[in-house]
């Protein structure tokens, strides 16, 4: 297990969350790359470091947001869960009057999914996610939060800081072996 995959709701986090990374000279592949040499071949395969923006015209042409709607993101935090090599999942999760009333009840349950299938495989699937929001926002942080948080997600309240400590976990479990020296 070595790899991260982000699964964005949020365009801005995807790019934020790429910029980090790139300055950490850890390559990252995206549908929607800073580097046109790390574009996806196909974006509903991820390949080594991806991420991954679900908001994106490519997932959402005639279905709903993500913000709006879990299903798509939900089906893919369980094929990550599959990838044997997959170590760490990154999610963002914004909240306010135009996203889902529920949207980590929505995710709750793949998470959960996700991280038994590494489990019974001897491995360990990390999940870490951002909130976006306030506490005027109809989904109730602190439930949100707490949800998460009960099921071994770790949550942090900016994307970047997400994005920081999973790219110091990969420093740290790779050794850096993997950045990119170009």
């Amino acid at each position: 297990q070595k790899y991260i995959r982000g699964l964005f709701a949020g365009g801005t986090f995807c790019y934020q969350s790429q910029q980090i990374f790139r300055d950490a000279h850890i390559p990252v592949y995206s549908n929607v790359p800073l580097d046109l040499k790390y574009r996806l071949a196909d974006p509903d395969h991820s390949t080594e470091h991806t991420i991954i923006d679900m908001g994106d015209d490519h997932y959402t042409v005639g279905k709903p947001h993500p913000m709006i709607d879990g299903t798509m993101r939900k089906q893919r935090i369980l094929a990550e869960g599959r990838d044997r090599q997959v170590a760490i999942l990154l999610l963002d999760f914004i909240l306010g009057y135009n996203a889902s009333m529920d949207l980590v009840g929505e995710l709750l349950e793949a998470i959960i999914e996700a991280k038994q299938l590494a489990q019974k495989r001897d491995g360990a699937l990390i999940v870490v996610a951002s909130i976006c929001g306030t506490d005027d926002d109809p989904q109730d942080l602190s439930l949100q939060t707490r949800m998460l948080k009960e099921s071994g997600v770790i949550v942090f309240r900016s994307n970047a800081k997400a994005a920081q400590f999973c790219r110091d976990l990969i420093k740290r479990r790779l050794g850096g072996c993997h950045a990119d020296q170009s």
